[in-house]
């Protein structure tokens, strides 16, 4: 260490006293870094949880929207009933049109 080096060095002690409404006040001031974290923790529980319930009813949704594409309706059936190709696909018997097998 160098010679003119001076480190000051201070040791006191402080008192104070506070009334009833000050150190209530104060007490509350020592906990809002707590109840921050637990809010903040609860905000990022909710959100995923709200993150995966949409996610599941979009799947739901999609899925349901899909099915309802496949579904035929009774206008299709009706088509496929008076229709002639459709009467000889299903009534044919050969290895190419494996529809309907005996």
């Amino acid at each position: 260490m160098p010679e003119d080096l001076y480190l000051p060095c201070l040791w006191f002690e402080a008192k104070a006293e506070a009334s009833p409404e000050s150190a209530e006040l104060l007490n509350t001031l020592l906990k809002i870094p707590d109840l921050v974290n637990i809010i903040g923790t609860l905000i990022v529980i909710l959100s995923l949880i709200g993150v995966i319930v949409s996610v599941v009813l979009r799947c739901k949704k999609k899925a349901k929207s899909f099915k309802d594409d496949l579904s035929p309706t009774v206008e299709d059936l009706t088509k496929i009933k008076d229709s002639p190709d459709v009467l000889k696909l299903l009534l044919d018997n050969s290895k190419e049109t494996p529809i309907i097998k005996n």
